[in-house]
């Protein structure tokens, strides 16, 4: 929070963007430990070839989240200054 208040984010806005980072974070963590599961049989085939994909990429996919929070609060904060 104080991150964003002194890279000056309104009262309002620390708190959405604090909220939408801890989301985020408890959200990723959720799939990290059910990384392991089986996957259901039922998975539509698009889906399943997509999610086939993800090992692969596990650090773009983290470094494009990453760049994607941090634009999306740039742009905030331009917005409202």
């Amino acid at each position: 929070m104080d991150i964003l208040l002194s890279a000056g984010f309104s009262d309002t806005d620390v708190v959405l963007g604090y909220a939408m980072v801890h989301t985020y974070l408890y959200g990723r963590y959720q799939v990290v430990l059910r990384a392991d599961e089986e996957q259901p049989s039922d998975v539509d085939s698009n889906l399943e070839r997509l999610l086939s994909h993800l090992p692969h990429y596990g650090g773009a996919i983290s470094s494009l989240r990453v760049d994607t929070l941090i634009e999306g609060l740039r742009s905030r904060l331009a917005e409202s200054g």
